[in-house]
């Protein structure tokens, strides 16, 4: 799988959701199977902080301090992170986010604004 980063994100698929903000509620953005194509995580506000986005393979939002991600994406302290794949992330059952400050289970929401921005499939 190959992944690349981008200045700016770019509408290549069919399909974008932006959820803002994003939290450690989980989001459903999608509640069948697909793949993640883009994803722009912005933690610009969030200067003190590391945020990471928790990508599961579900159909409905789960608790997030008892289930683990299929993957996690860090992104640095009021920073804003681009990449995309050709290949995509699988998700076969579902597409659901949400955004800790913490790569654990403890599942603590970021205490500013991030916003995510995802083009899948």
């Amino acid at each position: 799988m190959g992944l690349t980063t981008r200045a700016s994100f770019d509408k290549f698929y069919d399909n974008t959701a932006t959820v803002s903000p994003c939290s450690n509620t989980g989001v459903v953005v999608k509640a069948s199977s697909g793949a993640v194509y883009q994803v722009e995580v912005d933690n610009t506000i969030n200067a003190g902080s590391a945020v990471y986005l928790r990508i599961f393979d579900l159909a409905a939002a789960p608790t997030i301090t008892s289930v683990e991600p299929e993957h996690l994406i860090p992104v640095a302290a009021g920073q804003k992170l681009v990449m995309s794949t050709v290949d995509g992330l699988p998700c076969g059952t579902g597409i659901t986010v949400a955004c800790t400050t913490t790569a654990n289970l403890a599942g603590t929401a970021p205490t500013g604004t991030v916003t995510v921005r995802i083009g899948y499939t």
